[in-house]
């Protein structure tokens, strides 16, 4: 069992000076995302890190920590052999026990 966590994030995957994420900093909510997971995901004001919102995942206390996923399709799609940089922001809030939050990035070419 866990306390209350909170997790706020915002992310980017870049080609060249194009981000491929569509809505990656949250303005509008969680659109173009999709979230797995009995968490409660949502778009908040209350730790934005650049623009005015990041994404918020909430899982409440006395909750078994499961697998949360929030994700989403990069547009135009990814191509093997190019070279993208790929960037989130991450901040936790209320994890006290192991193994405590953390973030993966995963990439698949279509």
């Amino acid at each position: 069992m866990i306390a209350r966590v909170l997790i706020f994030f915002s992310a980017a995957l870049v080609l060249g000076q194009t981000n491929l994420l569509t809505n990656n900093g949250f303005e509008s909510d969680l659109t173009g995302w999709q979230t797995r997971g009995p968490a409660e995901f949502s778009a908040d004001t209350a730790q934005p890190h650049s623009g005015q919102k990041a994404a918020r995942i909430y899982i409440a206390s006395g909750t078994t920590l499961n697998y949360q996923q929030i994700y989403c399709t990069a547009s135009p799609a990814i191509t093997e052999g190019e070279r993208y940089s790929a960037s989130v922001w991450v901040r936790s809030q209320g994890v006290t026990t192991a193994p405590g939050a953390y973030q993966s990035r995963t990439l698949f070419p279509t």
